[in-house]
């Protein structure tokens, strides 16, 4: 069991590690442009998640990230089934 719980904690560590160390890495670009443009900032978040790949918690799965939908909100609706649900909804 406590291999099991060192094995979560090491990995909840590097997903907050990843997650620091690509908000550093955005911001060390942006601030090698100085002040940037929203569609400068969308450009340099883009080149570095498309084409990355990430595991989901809820089904243990591996996804190839291809494209953001930048307009998108979590207020926005799909078709599960046949209801339309919210993103919001569906995550909580």
């Amino acid at each position: 069991m406590w291999l099991s719980l060192l094995f979560a904690n090491t990995v909840t560590a590097l997903k907050s590690c990843f997650v620091v160390n690509f908000r550093n890495d955005v911001k060390h670009s942006l601030d090698r442009q100085g002040n940037p443009s929203w569609e400068k900032t969308k450009d340099e978040i883009y080149k570095k998640i498309v084409g990355s790949t990430v595991l989901t918690r809820y089904n243990n799965k591996t996804y190839r990230i291809d494209d953001i939908e930048w307009d998108s909100t979590p207020k926005d609706t799909f078709q599960k089934g046949r209801e339309e649900v919210s993103y919001l909804s569906y995550y909580q």
